[in-house]
């Protein structure tokens, strides 16, 4: 019994000056856009890393449409001025290059789903959940949650 007694107060000597260089402080943080424009072009990264071809996804122009209406008129202005337009999320997760419009940065237009995420409409009577495009998996499982409903299926992260 002495023996146990002496190893424990040994053990918990141990512990105790070692806890303050075990303890981390961890933040977390939303990730940046992926999106970033300056006066001349727009450059879409991948949260992931490098695009698989290792080369950098440029566009002319992003627009950031927060109604349908506006992203109506941005799809009307790519067409209009003949662009190759891609719309890409707040957090461009794709490992092949599918958000990139095309490598003639001149012809190449980004619509950016960051800012439309306003709207997410229950209609409890019929089951049925309508959001726009930017709305994250967060505020959809937040609301549907309120109205008494839950996904059926989703993925386990956020």
């Amino acid at each position: 019994m002495g023996s146990v007694s002496f190893s424990f107060w040994i053990w918990w000597i141990l512990a105790i000056t070692h806890i303050p260089s075990m303890i981390q402080i961890i933040e977390a943080r939303i990730p940046e856009s992926p999106l970033q424009c300056n006066q001349t072009l727009c450059t879409l990264y991948n949260t992931y890393g490098r695009w698989g071809d290792r080369k950098d996804c440029y566009a002319l122009n992003a627009t950031y449409p927060t109604t349908e209406e506006e992203l109506r008129a941005a799809v009307s202005f790519a067409v209009k001025h003949n662009l190759k337009a891609k719309v890409v999320t707040r957090f461009s997760h794709s490992m092949p290059k599918l958000a990139c419009p095309d490598q003639a940065v001149q012809s190449s237009f980004f619509i950016s789903t960051e800012h439309y995420n306003l709207q997410i409409q229950i209609d409890t009577a019929n089951a049925v959940v309508t959001v726009d495009a930017g709305v994250s998996l967060r505020q959809l499982i937040d609301a549907v949650e309120v109205a008494g409903f839950s996904l059926v299926v989703s993925p386990y992260w956020e």
